[in-house]
């Protein structure tokens, strides 16, 4: 393994270090100099080099000054405006330098970013150079923070983005001034084009596919296909990374190469690949540029160029090192990457591809070819195409294990189908759906009628990709679930992984072993948690201005309270949420799932959220049923029916408390059944939670009048933790109330800058009083609870630990 690339190690691990203590310039200059001694001196040079380099990036995580943000949205479009599935991404630069994000809703579109220009006149699409002013305000990115789930906040400072806004009358966005001419603006409209083109000519998925490959817009696919490329671990084929820019430099270079042999006197006196190589980088930076510039691209691109001058300079061991470098360029522009999972993926595949897949083809294909053709009665082609189908099997399968802790530790999967599903995929998206999107591109900008007529292929093709993916990820275990994996599981393994071709024999046996032991880790530290430390674990979730909790029991099963929901938006928290939550903590089995009321805050994300779970019974107080309630409820409850789980309801469940694994479930209101002359909020499900000693009251949205019924029952409400009833409203936590449940933990689930105005500060004051830790998720996010039956303890907060 070259030197360089350990150095590129040690600079990667000294950015993970700056990062993880903020910028620590004095340990960079306490590093650095040591290292450079050691290298200066002589001695240990290895050491020195690679201490130089820790401590360069420790140091190169300096400071980022602070740009203030604007108060109103106003910017320049620095970027294509990407279309979501009912709303319009706009990014721009402001006058103060802050780079901030503007959310189109769906009223003020037009076609795609569609905005009006001051004066009369039709409206037009947004492009990049554009002067954009909103009569709304901005304000700091703030996303969802739950323990072991990624953040909004840690997505936008990946994009360098501070601010957001969202506009919903179309009347309050304005241009104040044309886009400039540019060759940007030029490449941004022979985008619109393409895009018009694919839009007119291909039905989904093939619409998504081919936006996604040609323009870099992977969020025009359809959910549904877009799953099936997850489920089998093929989702980056759609992406514009080293996959395709491998495809594309290797066609023109091809190409050139076969251009530039025609030119006898050239190809007599020089190898015609290099020039090829050489000329060959200009036009992958172009097409990258094309792509959408997205830093998938900019990644595939270096790695490209990589391999290029590895070409060019005529020397193949230089690869690996020009990989190296990449990486360290990269990094040193922008730290932050380092935590970027696109990046991980892309140089870890990579460094799978260099290192593992060639020891692994050779032994699936080990007769060299001069030892083939020597041999009587066997064609030398037919050991060739062996050659060709082993190097495809060693690739896909070196690339597969090697990233597995990666995916794991981001997504908490693995996908067993990817092995089978990419040796279809790769192939089929690299030499006949890309180049067609590719002529469909060109065709385009040249001559329309050919590309409509290439439209016909392209739709066979991606509609057969797709097909065929879809039937691959219904095969049961094609994806699995799998625990949270911790970061330093996953480097110890892809440490291990991509070093098993080096060193002796007889010391991989022991290196495998500890792969498998690391790889049950996570796995088998849950087994032995819940075994040997049988607590209840409560959790609940930032959503939100909604509701989501969780009950993690003794013994590894769960009881979901409500899924969280956002009317009116595309956003699912089950989806995004509660369902990755649930995987991430490696749940299975849903004992009971319980809607305290039918409100969309608390069941919008149920459905999604149990979605491939087991469910064993499901409670509702009825009255949404009785009332007719349909749409997303109604759906819900068609999704129990056909997973032939019970449906309870207050006359199934009231005085009829739920003993599971040392723990009581009970239901104490509305008993026996739901009252007519109540609304929604003060009909719904009050659950009291007993483990030992320690009490949970979860009262879900009752207000005044459901309180004071709840209070005049005569039940000993004196809790160690109350859920506040209706996000902290100032129609809810009454006196009586407070006064009875005494909790030493408030908590209050409620989004953040929320239009009701929850919490009321006459709420907090009155739980504080009471002698509570009032918690919000708005402000500490997720909440993550322990009782070991005897004492109730705050373990995690999604805004950092516990205090």
């Amino acid at each position: 393994m070259p030197v360089i690339a350990v150095g590129a190690a040690a600079f990667a691990l000294g950015v993970w270090l700056g990062l993880g203590s903020g910028p620590a310039w004095w340990a960079g200059l306490a590093i650095a100099p040591v290292g450079l001694a050691a290298l200066v001196g002589g001695r240990a040079k290895l050491a020195g080099f690679t201490a130089c380099l820790l401590g360069a990036g420790v140091a190169v995580v300096a400071p980022v000054p602070r740009r203030p943000l604007p108060r109103w949205a106003e910017g320049t479009v620095v970027d294509a405006p990407e279309s979501l599935e009912d709303h319009t991404v706009v990014t721009l630069d402001a006058s103060t330098g802050a780079r901030i994000r503007v959310s189109l809703a769906t009223s003020s579109q037009v076609g795609r970013g569609g905005a009006r220009q001051s004066g009369a006149g039709p409206p037009r699409r947004l492009q990049v150079g554009d002067r954009v002013l909103a009569a709304v305000a901005v304000r700091a990115v703030r996303g969802f923070a739950n323990p072991g789930l990624p953040d909004m906040e840690s997505r936008a400072s990946l994009l360098a983005i501070r601010g957001s806004a969202t506009v919903v009358d179309p009347e309050a966005l304005v241009i104040a001034g044309g886009a400039r001419a540019s060759v940007r603006r030029w490449i941004e409209s022979a985008r619109d084009r393409v895009r018009d083109c694919l839009d007119a000519n291909l039905r989904e998925p093939a619409r998504g596919v081919m936006r996604a490959m040609v323009l870099g817009e992977g969020a025009a696919l359809e959910r549904e296909a877009k799953e099936s490329y997850r489920r089998t671990g093929t989702l980056h084929v759609l992406a514009v990374s080293g996959l395709h820019l491998v495809f594309v430099a290797a066609a023109l270079d091809g190409l050139l190469g076969f251009v530039l042999r025609r030119w006898r006197r050239l190809a007599e006196r020089i190898d015609v690949r290099r020039p090829a190589a050489l000329v060959a980088m200009p036009l992958i930076a172009a097409y990258a540029v094309f792509a959408g510039g997205q830093p998938s691209a900019v990644r595939a691109t270096l790695m490209a160029v990589a391999f290029l001058v590895a070409r060019a300079t005529g020397r193949a061991g230089v690869t690996s090192a020009a990989m190296a470098l990449a990486v360290m360029a990269q990094l040193a522009w922008w730290p932050e990457r380092l935590h970027d999972p696109g990046l991980q993926l892309s140089y870890i595949a990579v460094l799978a591809l260099l290192v593992l897949a060639p020891p692994l083809r050779d032994r699936l294909a080990p007769r060299p070819i001069e030892d083939t053709m020597a041999e009587p009665g066997r064609p030398p082609a037919l050991h060739g195409i062996r050659r060709a189908i082993a190097g495809l099997v060693a690739t896909n399968i070196a690339a597969s294990i090697a990233t597995a802790p990666v995916i794991a530790v981001h997504f908490g999967q693995v996908t067993p189908a990817s092995l089978v599903a990419n040796l279809l995929a790769v192939p089929a998206s690299g030499f006949v759906v890309l180049p067609l999107g590719l002529a469909i591109a060109a065709a385009t900008l040249i001559y329309p009628p050919l590309a409509r007529l290439l439209c016909i292929p392209a739709q066979w093709s991606c509609d057969a990709l797709t097909v065929c993916l879809r039937a691959i990820s219904k095969v049961p275990g094609a994806s699995l679930e799998i625990p949270a994996m911790p970061g330093w599981v996953a480097v110890a393994l892809v440490a291990l992984i991509v070093t098993l071709p080096f060193g002796p024999k007889r010391a991989r046996w022991p290196r495998i072993l500890a792969i498998a032991v690391l790889a049950l880790a996570p796995s088998f530290t849950r087994w032995v948690d819940q075994r040997l430390f049988p607590e209840l674990r409560l959790t609940v979730l930032d959503v939100g201005q909604g509701d989501s909790s969780i009950l993690e029991l003794p013994g590894g099963d769960a009881v979901l309270i409500d899924g969280g929901g956002l009317p009116g938006s595309s956003f699912d928290t089950g989806e995004r949420i509660v369902g990755p939550y649930l995987r991430m903590r490696g749940i299975r089995t849903i004992r009971e799932l319980i809607l305290s009321h039918p409100h969309p805050d608390h069941f919008g994300g149920l459905r999604k959220a149990v979605a491939g779970l087991r469910v064993g019974r499901f409670w509702d107080n009825d009255q949404g049923r009785q009332e007719g309630l349909a749409g997303e409820y109604g759906r819900l409850l068609g999704a129990m029916r056909r997973r032939h789980a019970p449906v309870m309801r207050p006359a199934d469940l009231c005085g009829r408390p739920v003993l599971q694994a040392g723990v009581t479930l009970e239901v104490i209101a509305p008993c026996p059944a739901h009252s007519p002359d109540l609304d929604v909020n003060d009909n719904s499900i009050v659950l009291r939670v007993t483990h030992g000693k320690v009490r949970l009251l979860l009262a879900g949205d009752i207000e005044a009048s459901g309180e004071r019924a709840l209070v005049a029952g005569g039940r000993d409400l004196q809790s160690d933790l109350v859920k506040v009833p209706h996000h902290g409203s100032g129609t809810s936590s009454g006196p009586e109330l407070v006064a009875a449940a005494r909790p030493e933990f408030a908590v209050i689930s409620v989004g953040a800058r929320n239009r009701f105005s929850h919490p009321a500060d006459s709420v907090v004051a009155s739980w504080r009083a009471a002698g509570a830790r009032v918690l919000r998720t708005d402000v500490d996010g997720g909440l993550i609870f322990r009782s070991d039956g005897a004492r109730l303890r705050l373990e995690a907060t999604g805004r950092g630990p516990a205090r």
